[in-house]
């Protein structure tokens, strides 16, 4: 097994939780590069949906971004009308 194989496995058992601010899990697995459509080779986060089964990429500016919450108040047990992060890391891991 290669280097960046056994890291990218590695990163996908030990990933960080995050709950996405709509009540969503995921694992943050790491950070990579977006070189298509013209982007610039911009940063991005690569994470699995534990709902859904996928992986997934974002930009890393939108991951990092606070976003305003208008939904219901008991949503995630937060309240609307608030700034907060996309995505809140949860404190702990898990370890194989």
């Amino acid at each position: 097994m290669t280097r960046r194989i056994y890291h990218a496995v590695l990163g996908y058992l030990t990933g960080t939780l995050y709950l996405h601010h709509k009540g969503g899990v995921y694992r943050k697995i790491g950070n990579g590069t977006d070189s298509t459509n013209g982007r610039g080779d911009s940063p991005v986060v690569v994470y699995f949906s534990l709902r859904r089964g996928k992986l997934l990429t974002r930009v890393r500016p939108e991951w990092e971004e606070p976003v305003f919450w208008v939904g219901q108040s008991t949503h995630a047990g937060r309240p609307e009308g608030v700034f907060r992060p996309r995505f809140t890391r949860l404190d702990w891991r898990f370890k194989p």
